[in-house]
């Protein structure tokens, strides 16, 4: 379930702005996430935690890893689920994709992979592109595994209760992304923008958010990304889960993404396959 890391991992949050402003805008002293409350001016920084730097263990002593991109990790009604898409990880076997719990020096492969099962009915669709890893969490050693998942709670899933302020979007473009095989030293760079709600498409479940960013860089690598939500429950501010980034451009600064309602429907009812480890 685990392999170990080539060298160190660095990570670094690339943030030309705050994203969130609550304490500007709203005078707010404190935002839930989950059932902790976080000053607001430090919550752009723990909801970087949940964006996941996926790791390909390629089994090549050369260069042992590859990185596909972004995954968006979740705790719900007691599971765990790590969601990306499948257009990220084709090149590899479920079991080489990983990501690095907190502070370890390894990478922890899933304990099953879900992927829908396609159909006349929904073969054009881009649903069919997530995937849905499971981590059965009792069943490794790392201590507090459960922490690096996003608590969610099923009543603050977009749009309930929104305030309607910008999006929190997460990623790892990889034109950011540094690894020396030769130091060796991997130095991971995620990016933390704000994005404006541009409406829904034409493919089910899917939506179109805008970013707005002074720095310019390539989405690629930002598929499989969370995207945040700012809700509020009488005067009270949390932090709910719209969905996850299923693809953007180089020459826009539009993402698409696929909905957070959709994707835990997917992962508890929707009928798909099933590759569990061995």
């Amino acid at each position: 379930m685990d392999a170990l890391l080539l060298g160190p991992v660095e990570k670094h949050v690339i943030a030309p702005e705050r994203t969130l402003g609550l304490e500007r805008t709203r005078a707010a002293k404190a935002v839930q996430i989950g059932s902790v409350w976080h000053d607001a001016s430090n919550v752009e920084d723990v909801l970087y935690r949940y964006c996941k730097h996926l790791f390909a263990n390629t089994n090549d002593t050369e260069f042992p890893h590859a990185f596909p991109g972004s995954a968006t990790a979740i705790r719900i009604a007691g599971r765990h689920f790590l969601f990306c898409c499948g257009h990220q990880i084709k090149d590899w076997k479920f079991d080489q994709i990983a990501f690095r719990p907190y502070n370890s020096n390894v990478t922890a492969t899933a304990s099953s992979l879900a992927v829908p099962i396609v159909t006349e009915e929904n073969a054009d669709t881009d649903y069919i592109d997530a995937r849905i890893f499971q981590y059965e969490v009792s069943k490794y050693k790392y201590a507090n595994l459960t922490h690096e998942f996003f608590p969610l709670d099923p009543s603050r899933v977009w749009p309930d209760n929104s305030e309607k302020l910008p999006f929190l979007v997460y990623g790892y473009p990889t034109e950011l992304q540094n690894v020396d095989y030769d130091a060796p030293k991997i130095a991971a760079h995620a990016v933390e923008v704000m994005a404006g709600y541009e409406g829904g498409t034409n493919s089910p479940h899917v939506h179109r958010i805008r970013m707005d960013r002074k720095r310019r860089f390539d989405a690629d690598g930002m598929s499989g990304g969370p995207v945040f939500y700012i809700g509020r429950e009488k005067n009270d501010f949390f932090v709910g889960w719209a969905g996850m980034v299923m693809r953007g451009s180089a020459t826009s600064d539009l993402l698409h993404f696929l909905s957070a309602h959709f994707l835990i429907e997917m992962a508890f009812h929707h009928p798909i396959d099933s590759v569990t480890e061995e």
